[in-house]
């Protein structure tokens, strides 16, 4: 393949909205995804999400449910070129037992300039919390116990015992 015959290859894609032409906004999530861990069925936890243009231009970036268990504040916002925001995310696991997998759909205006949603992952523990509970570690995203993460004051997630060996969930978890 020629340098010209690739180029021909990727130019119906740009022109068709597929790939974003040079100078766009490019949305960037940080985390890519929010992986809570182990809580128990009925844990309301929260997380700060940091979204980035990393393009030359503003976009506007609103973040949609996609069922009642979880809701975003503030819902939409708009980003200067290079700007950056912060959504807090929220679930309520009060229905989910088991391995769980929600999604935000994310809608930009101009349009396709991030990916199609944004998930939450992790395993919500059917069994009843132990009694003699004290002040446990909050749970953040990937499964650490990072301060990105805020777990309601009344409820508090438990680390599942393998994050004491390791920052991460393992990967059969999820």
């Amino acid at each position: 393949m020629t340098a010209r015959s690739g180029l021909l290859a990727v130019l119906p894609l740009t022109l068709a909205g597929v790939l974003p032409l040079a100078g766009d906004p490019v949305i960037v999530f940080s985390p890519q995804s929010w992986q809570f861990g182990s809580i128990f069925q009925g844990d309301r936890i929260q997380a700060l999400v940091t979204v980035k243009n990393t393009g030359d231009q503003a976009v506007e970036v609103t973040l949609l449910p996609t069922c009642t268990c979880i809701a975003v504040s503030p819902a939409k916002g708009t980003l200067a070129a290079g700007g950056e925001k912060s959504f807090l995310l929220s679930y309520d696991s009060v229905d989910d037992q088991g391995i769980t997998r929600k999604d935000f759909v994310i809608r930009t205006r101009p349009p396709g300039l991030a990916p199609p949603w944004y998930s939450i992952t992790g395993v919500v523990r059917a069994e009843s919390r132990p009694k003699a509970s004290s002040a446990s570690p909050s749970v953040g995203f990937e499964g650490s116990r990072s301060a990105g993460a805020v777990v309601s004051a009344r409820r508090r997630a438990r680390l599942p015992p393998w994050s004491l060996l390791s920052d991460e969930v393992p990967s059969f978890i999820l």
